[in-house]
């Protein structure tokens, strides 16, 4: 897959510019995209909230995203040999999941807008039709994206969903159209 998006990376390391005096800089964030592996200083979001300490909902949130993206992974790969059988699958078992992550929508704004958006581009996407291989990975990067920052603002997850509109996803409700002719006559 010559396609594949590298994930930005942000690692923990020495940085003692624009810290206020008194700070202990002995572990800095450091907020800059690597374009290599994790170097084993690597922290993912769901480790800064782990499992025991925080509201069920980030729990459950990170445990179906990280589902998701394994599913979005194996269907990827299903594409890639050809079987339309495992990747139809991977669809199914991501659509099943997708209820389950609304309801985790209070974590914020640009989250629910983009479970909504993903939810009804699956459903819109018709039982006959299977995904490409470009929409599937789309779909990858985006979910990756709000698995690693799940409290993103709502504009953040605007760009998000203009991804998956460039991309041959219906976003919007089956039945929108409907309204929108009702408000135009």
């Amino acid at each position: 897959m010559s396609n594949v998006i590298k994930p930005t990376i942000y690692s923990w390391e020495q940085n003692s510019e624009d810290v206020l005096p008194g700070t202990d800089t002995s572990l800095a964030l450091k907020i800059s995209p690597k374009e290599s592996e994790p170097s084993g200083k690597f922290i993912k979001t769901n480790k800064l909230y782990p499992l025991g300490g925080t509201s069920p909902h980030i729990a459950t949130t990170f445990s179906l995203l990280d589902e998701v993206v394994e599913k979005l992974d194996e269907a990827i790969e299903a594409t890639e040999n050809g079987d339309t059988i495992g990747s139809d699958n991977s669809i199914l078992h991501i659509q099943s999941i997708l209820p389950e992550l609304f309801c985790c929508r209070s974590i914020g704004e640009g989250f629910a807008a983009i479970i909504n958006a993903v939810y009804h581009g699956i459903n819109n996407h018709g039982p006959n039709t299977l995904f490409s291989e470009p929409q599937l990975v789309t779909l990858r990067v985006v979910m990756n994206k709000l698995s690693e920052q799940p409290f993103m603002q709502f504009d953040e997850g605007l760009d998000l969903i203009m991804k998956l509109e460039d991309n041959g996803f219906e976003v919007e409700p089956d039945h929108y159209s409907t309204f929108e002719d009702i408000a135009d006559a």
